[in-house]
């Protein structure tokens, strides 16, 4: 978007650290360049059944729990998730969205957060400074949910997304 930005109109973003970043809220950097990532992530169903007991506030459907399983069972995610997480870092993607991102943002913004995601709580999201950062227009919703909103309140999720993208 940052390249793009006269091309884009609106833009909704989710699920990110933009103005605070408290290392302690977000131990999955540790966990996925831990030597034992590839081992953890090889369980699939495993892996997702503990990220969505720990970190969703809603039931999420069988089907949709089934797909994630799914998707993590493909080969070399084991290994392509740690790759990713050991080529960057929550800090260095933070300091590139706060320096470079943020201010190229022209459009509306929308701010789309689980209000209970015990990593980045809904401090972060209401704090009147975070919002005067942002292009006119723009926004917070904050879901009641946990940290995987779009499987806890799919229904809402497609109402404000519509409703911010007519």
């Amino acid at each position: 978007m940052a390249l793009m930005g006269d091309r884009v109109l609106r833009y909704g973003r989710g699920q990110q650290h933009l103005w605070h970043l408290s290392p302690d809220l977000h131990p999955q950097q540790a966990m996925f360049t831990s030597p034992d990532a590839p081992s953890m992530l090889a369980d699939a169903g495993r892996f997702v059944a503990t990220a969505y007991l720990l970190l969703t506030e809603r039931r999420v459907k069988a089907s949709d729990l089934a797909r994630t399983v799914q998707e993590f069972s493909y080969e070399g995610i084991s290994t392509a998730v740690p790759r990713y997480f050991n080529s960057s870092s929550f800090r260095q993607e933070w300091i590139e969205r706060r320096t470079r991102l943020i201010p190229r943002w022209k459009c509306p913004v929308l701010l789309l957060q689980g209000a209970d995601d015990p990593l980045q709580p809904r401090e972060f999201y209401t704090d009147p400074d975070v919002l005067a950062e942002l292009p006119q227009g723009s926004g917070v919703h904050l879901f009641d949910s946990g940290h995987f909103w779009p499987f806890e309140v799919p229904e809402e999720m497609i109402t404000v997304l519509r409703d911010f993208l007519k």
